[in-house]
C-alpha cells in the first residue's frame, strides 16, 4: 500500500503537466485590464526611438510579477506571469496600448513588459491611452515621435 501512495503522487504531477502544457499552448494568454496593471504596481512610458527599420519603438516600465513600484504600490504577486508584447492601436495621433501575459515558460520567463512597436509612426505629439479589454481608456500622458 506505501507503494502505490508515490505512485498515485508521480501520476498527478504527470497529469498537472500535462494540463499546464495546454495552458502555455494558448488558453493563459490574456488581454489585461486596468485594475490588474495597477495591481501589479502601475505602467510608466519611457522615450520612444526609432529602430533600423523605421518602426517606433516605445519602451514601457511594467512589471507583471506584482515585486516593482512603478507608478503604485503593487497589491498582488503574480510568479508564474510573463509579459508578452503588447497590443498596440494607432488611431490619428493617439496610440492605444493593452498589456497582454501568458504563463511563463523555458523560451519566455520575462514578467517585465517590453517595448511596443508602434509601427511606422509619421513624426510629431501622440496622446497614449491604455485600452482596457472591455474598452475602458485611462490616459497615459503624451509622447513625440522623432523624425526618421
Amino acid at each position: 500500500m506505501k507503494l502505490k501512495l508515490p505512485v498515485l503522487a508521480a501520476v498527478a504531477l504527470l497529469v498537472a503537466g500535462a494540463g499546464c502544457e495546454s495552458i502555455v499552448s494558448g488558453t493563459a494568454r490574456s488581454s489585461r485590464d486596468w485594475q490588474f496593471v495597477q495591481s501589479v504596481g502601475g505602467l510608466a512610458l519611457g522615450t520612444p526611438q526609432r529602430d533600423h527599420h523605421g518602426h517606433v519603438l516605445l519602451p514601457i516600465r511594467c512589471d507583471v510579477s506584482g515585486t516593482q513600484t512603478i507608478t503604485v504600490g503593487p497589491t498582488g504577486i503574480n510568479s508564474a506571469l510573463v509579459c508578452e508584447p503588447p497590443s498596440v492601436h494607432v488611431s490619428s495621433s493617439t496610440v492605444f496600448l493593452t498589456i497582454r501575459t501568458t504563463i511563463a515558460s523555458s523560451r519566455n520567463s520575462d514578467a517585465r513588459c517590453p517595448a511596443a512597436d508602434l509601427g511606422a509612426l509619421s513624426a510629431g505629439l501622440y496622446s497614449v491611452i491604455y485600452r482596457s479589454p472591455d474598452g475602458r481608456q485611462h490616459p497615459l500622458g503624451s509622447i513625440q515621435i522623432p523624425r526618421e
